[in-house]
């Protein structure tokens, strides 16, 4: 709630929906975990998701 007040809602949910892709990134650089293609195209879908509703609210918008 708090980075909420701070950020506002649009900024938040962006972050909030990459965190996982990050964690998996982070998880592999750092500690070597591996990953099989599929869970890697499926990090791929979430963040081609997150950047079309990106697009889509800034064309919206202006």
């Amino acid at each position: 709630m708090e980075s909420i007040k701070r950020i506002g809602v649009e900024r938040t949910s962006v972050i909030s929906m990459a965190g996982p892709i990050v964690t998996i990134v982070l998880s592999y650089l750092f500690l070597q975990e591996t990953l099989n293609w599929i869970q890697w195209v499926g990090c791929l879908l979430v963040f081609l998701a997150i950047m079309v509703l990106q697009f889509k609210k800034t064309v919206y918008v202006t």
